[in-house]
């Protein structure tokens, strides 16, 4: 019996030792692996970060597009004069959606707009009138993209017959303006060229050559942005928000036109300064 108690002994007494031995290098190493203060800010801000980001442009098309798996909505309107040159309002919609992987190779973004939701013009009412546009971005580096597209490429409505496609090439980049992860204060550049829409028009004329438009936004916050943009005719300045966190959601309201430029040289169809308003919804599938 006294043998075995000894026998017994010595097993636990190597067991403890190798234990010692085996926990001393697992203490270094678990040390070697701890997370920095850096580290650790940089993974809440990750946790902690909206479903969505404010956008970074109001009437010009950006660098970055949808990717595969990516659909979004949005809804909008602007102030105007009627037939009567009385206060009213017109609406818009638009849904798109995604392809394709820009890191890998290029994603392509088709997106379909209704531009008649009101009934303050003779032939548009709800949904009579619309166009088809497309888009394939490419991102560059971790910041930046480049894309390629054309709007209305395919219209319907008697009011957008004679209404050509606009072609364009955009440029984005985006600065990283502070180095705090939970609030990342960062400053969006956009710089492309277009045709129709996006060219210089004079006194109803429009320039044989295209046009250059361009887009800054700054955003304060994770769910502020401040957007000023110019069309190639025009310049417009807003704020959009992502009012929760944790929804998708992105609200963008403006003032278009503040040059106040005239219809007849590119400006809203008042040439005064208009005030607009959307709402918009992205999720993944």
């Amino acid at each position: 019996m006294l043998k075995s108690v000894k026998t017994t002994a010595k097993i636990l007494s190597a067991g403890l030792l190798a234990g010692a031995a085996v926990s001393a290098p697992s203490v270094a190493s678990a040390a070697a692996y701890e997370l920095s203060e850096e580290q650790k800010r940089a993974i809440v801000a990750l946790l902690t970060a909206p479903k969505a980001a404010p956008g970074i442009g109001i009437g010009v098309p950006t660098g970055f597009g949808a990717g595969q798996g990516q659909v979004y909505a949005s809804i909008g309107g602007t102030t105007t004069k009627d037939a009567s040159n009385e206060d009213d309002y017109d609406g818009s919609a638009s849904v798109g959606i995604g392809f394709g992987d820009a890191n890998e190779f290029v994603a392509l973004e088709l997106q379909a707009n209704i531009i008649s939701l009101t009934d303050n013009a003779d032939d548009s009412d709800f949904g009579e009138e619309g166009s088809i546009s497309a888009k394939l971005s490419r991102n560059v580096g971790r910041t930046s993209a480049i894309s390629f597209g054309a709007e209305n490429i395919s219209t319907w409505g008697d009011s957008l017959d004679d209404t050509d496609a606009s072609a364009y090439i955009a440029f984005t980049t985006v600065k990283a303006l502070s180095d705090n992860p939970s609030n990342p204060l960062t400053l969006s550049f956009t710089i492309g060229a277009g045709t129709e829409r996006f060219q210089d028009l004079d006194n109803g004329v429009r320039d044989s050559g295209p046009g250059i438009f361009g887009a800054l936004a700054l955003a304060v916050h994770r769910q502020v942005g401040l957007i000023a943009d110019y069309n190639g005719n025009y310049t417009s300045v807003g704020l959009s928000l992502v009012p929760l966190r944790s929804c998708p959601l992105t609200v963008t309201l403006s003032a278009v036109n503040v040059n106040e430029v005239s219809a007849a040289d590119g400006g809203t169809s008042t040439g005064d300064t208009e005030f607009g308003g959307s709402i918009g919804y992205s999720w993944n599938f």
